[in-house]
């Protein structure tokens, strides 16, 4: 194998395996799973007044969250299925 080809071999494996990474922090960190939970709770139990402002403003942040994270995901699609074709060695 020629020093190009290795170059190559070893481009191609980052940018697959940054794309698994990327895939995978995507799908684990979904901040609508905690917002939907905390609004649940929000509107099926009492809080005390300094609790349940703690929590709205913790909705606030987490739907803040999840459009950065919509929008993280927008971006990432086309490189994941550019590079996306396997799990790369020690995944």
């Amino acid at each position: 194998m020629t020093p190009e080809q290795a170059a190559t071999l070893q481009d191609l494996y980052a940018k697959t395996r940054l794309t698994w990474h990327i895939a995978g922090y995507l799908v684990d960190s979904d901040p609508r799973v905690l917002y939907d939970l905390a609004s649940a709770s929000l509107a099926n139990y009492r809080w005390p007044p300094e609790e349940e402002q703690k929590l709205k403003r913790m909705l606030t942040i987490l739907w803040a969250m999840q459009e950065h994270h919509d929008q993280l995901r927008d971006l990432v699609e086309p490189l994941v299925a550019q590079h996306q074709k396997e799990p790369p060695e020690g995944k």
